[in-house]
């Protein structure tokens, strides 16, 4: 699957294996050449059955700059080509920050953050409970 996702978003290089090991995530780091030209994928839908299908969506890590408008690195919305097209016309976005991946040392320090924090609330809850008689 990892090979599938990445040859459809560009160039497949290769897959994060230390995620795999580690618990049940619900997402696969891939590594990707992607071509400039082209806009970055947003989705792509697979069918998991006959009757059933779902839609994986794509995060990119280290996004440079990177277009709104037309979904191409190397420029932003104030400068792309459709906005000088289009003039100051209203024109919707088609792509989002959805696509920002957050890196992976701000993951685990988020993740260590918050278990830190449900420790310390469990112990204030635990403190300013009465028992029961």
């Amino acid at each position: 699957m990892a090979v599938q996702f990445g040859n459809f978003i560009g160039k497949y290089l290769e897959y994060d294996m230390k995620q795999l090991s580690n618990d049940y995530k619900n997402y696969l780091r891939i590594r990707v050449q992607i071509d400039v030209r082209k806009p970055l994928e947003k989705r792509k839908k697979f069918i998991i059955s006959d009757s059933n299908f779902t839609h994986a969506k794509f995060k990119y890590e280290k996004l440079p700059l990177f277009c709104f408008l037309c979904g191409f690195l190397g420029h932003g919305d104030s400068f792309c080509p459709m906005r000088l097209q289009y003039g100051m016309q209203e024109i919707e976005m088609g792509w989002d920050l959805t696509l920002r991946a957050q890196p992976q040392k701000a993951t685990i320090a988020n993740n260590v953050l918050n278990g830190l924090h449900q420790r310390q609330e469990s112990r204030h809850n635990a403190r300013n409970t009465t028992p029961k008689q």
